[in-house]
Protein backbone atom coordinates (compact mmCIF):
# COMPACT_ATOMS: atom_id res chain seq x y z
CA UNK A 1 0.00 0.00 0.00
CA UNK A 2 2.52 2.35 0.78
CA UNK A 3 4.07 1.86 -2.77
CA UNK A 4 1.10 2.75 -4.04
CA UNK A 5 1.03 6.00 -2.49
CA UNK A 6 4.48 6.79 -3.52
CA UNK A 7 3.54 6.35 -7.05
CA UNK A 8 0.60 8.52 -6.75
CA UNK A 9 2.98 11.47 -4.62
CA UNK A 10 5.48 11.34 -7.43
CA UNK A 11 3.04 11.54 -10.16
CA UNK A 12 1.46 14.26 -8.44
CA UNK A 13 4.84 16.30 -7.87
CA UNK A 14 5.41 15.72 -12.17
CA UNK A 15 2.30 17.11 -12.75
CA UNK A 16 2.84 19.95 -10.45
CA UNK A 17 6.60 20.74 -11.61
CA UNK A 18 5.46 20.93 -15.41
CA UNK A 19 2.08 22.76 -14.87
CA UNK A 20 4.27 25.45 -13.04
CA UNK A 21 6.69 25.63 -15.90
CA UNK A 22 3.81 25.79 -18.22
CA UNK A 23 2.46 28.71 -15.96
CA UNK A 24 5.75 30.68 -15.51
CA UNK A 25 6.03 30.65 -18.99
CA UNK A 26 2.69 31.88 -20.06
CA UNK A 27 2.98 34.47 -17.07
CA UNK A 28 6.71 35.42 -18.95
CA UNK A 29 5.39 36.28 -22.20
CA UNK A 30 2.06 37.85 -20.65
CA UNK A 31 4.56 39.87 -18.85
CA UNK A 32 6.74 40.73 -21.49
CA UNK A 33 4.07 41.53 -24.38
CA UNK A 34 2.40 43.44 -22.17
CA UNK A 35 5.39 45.97 -21.24
CA UNK A 36 5.81 46.32 -25.24
CA UNK A 37 2.28 47.08 -25.03
CA UNK A 38 2.50 49.83 -23.07
CA UNK A 39 5.17 51.69 -25.16
CA UNK A 40 3.21 51.12 -27.74
CA UNK A 41 3.03 55.12 -28.96
CA UNK A 42 6.62 55.35 -28.82
CA UNK A 43 7.46 52.39 -30.85
CA UNK A 44 4.85 53.25 -33.14
CA UNK A 45 6.52 57.01 -33.72
CA UNK A 46 10.23 55.55 -33.97
CA UNK A 47 8.75 53.00 -36.72
CA UNK A 48 6.60 56.25 -38.37
CA UNK A 49 8.17 59.05 -37.88
CA UNK A 50 6.44 60.94 -41.47
CA UNK A 51 2.86 60.63 -39.73
CA UNK A 52 3.50 62.05 -36.40
CA UNK A 53 5.97 64.72 -37.59
CA UNK A 54 4.29 68.23 -37.99
CA UNK A 55 4.92 69.54 -41.68
CA UNK A 56 4.48 73.23 -41.50
CA UNK A 57 5.68 74.30 -38.09
CA UNK A 58 5.09 78.15 -38.82
CA UNK A 59 1.67 79.40 -38.71
CA UNK A 60 -1.02 78.78 -35.89
CA UNK A 61 -2.26 75.88 -35.08
CA UNK A 62 -6.27 74.52 -35.20
CA UNK A 63 -7.84 72.82 -32.17
CA UNK A 64 -8.22 69.03 -32.38
CA UNK A 65 -12.20 70.11 -32.51
CA UNK A 66 -11.88 72.81 -35.59
CA UNK A 67 -9.92 69.99 -37.64
CA UNK A 68 -12.47 67.18 -37.29
CA UNK A 69 -15.03 69.45 -38.02
CA UNK A 70 -12.93 70.58 -41.51
CA UNK A 71 -12.22 66.83 -42.14
CA UNK A 72 -15.69 65.78 -42.20
CA UNK A 73 -17.36 68.48 -44.24
CA UNK A 74 -14.48 67.61 -46.96
CA UNK A 75 -15.40 63.71 -47.38
CA UNK A 76 -19.04 62.82 -45.96
CA UNK A 77 -17.76 59.09 -46.20
CA UNK A 78 -16.46 59.26 -43.11
CA UNK A 79 -16.53 59.69 -38.96
CA UNK A 80 -13.98 60.50 -36.44
CA UNK A 81 -14.98 58.02 -33.36
CA UNK A 82 -11.94 58.96 -31.21
CA UNK A 83 -8.86 61.94 -31.01
CA UNK A 84 -6.92 63.43 -28.69
CA UNK A 85 -7.92 66.81 -26.50
CA UNK A 86 -4.90 68.08 -27.06
CA UNK A 87 -2.10 68.37 -29.46
CA UNK A 88 1.09 67.61 -29.10
CA UNK A 89 3.91 69.82 -29.81
CA UNK A 90 5.63 69.33 -33.50
CA UNK A 91 3.39 66.17 -34.14
CA UNK A 92 0.46 65.71 -36.60
CA UNK A 93 -3.34 65.09 -35.23
CA UNK A 94 -3.84 61.22 -35.24
CA UNK A 95 -7.79 60.93 -35.62
CA UNK A 96 -9.61 57.04 -35.64
CA UNK A 97 -12.46 56.92 -37.78
CA UNK A 98 -15.13 54.88 -39.20
CA UNK A 99 -16.93 54.65 -42.67
CA UNK A 100 -20.69 56.60 -42.60
CA UNK A 101 -23.45 54.68 -44.14
CA UNK A 102 -23.56 55.53 -48.02
CA UNK A 103 -27.86 56.87 -48.18
CA UNK A 104 -27.81 54.73 -51.71
CA UNK A 105 -27.03 51.61 -50.92
CA UNK A 106 -27.73 51.78 -46.98
CA UNK A 107 -24.34 49.94 -46.17
CA UNK A 108 -21.18 52.15 -44.49
CA UNK A 109 -18.79 53.14 -47.36
CA UNK A 110 -15.71 51.43 -48.26
CA UNK A 111 -12.40 52.88 -46.73
CA UNK A 112 -9.28 50.94 -46.42
CA UNK A 113 -8.06 52.65 -43.55
CA UNK A 114 -8.68 53.59 -39.92
CA UNK A 115 -6.76 56.24 -38.80
CA UNK A 116 -5.33 59.70 -40.67
CA UNK A 117 -2.52 62.19 -39.43
CA UNK A 118 -3.43 65.75 -39.90
CA UNK A 119 -1.14 68.74 -40.23
CA UNK A 120 -2.80 70.62 -37.58
CA UNK A 121 -1.95 74.10 -39.61
CA UNK A 122 -2.77 73.14 -42.61
CA UNK A 123 -5.29 70.68 -42.22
Amino acid sequence: MNNNLGNGRRLLTLLHRWAGLFIAVFLFISGLTGAIISWDHELDEWLNPHIYEQQQSDGNTQSPLDLIEQLEKNDSRLNVTGFPLALEPGHNLLLEVDARINPETGKPFDLDFNQIALDPVSG
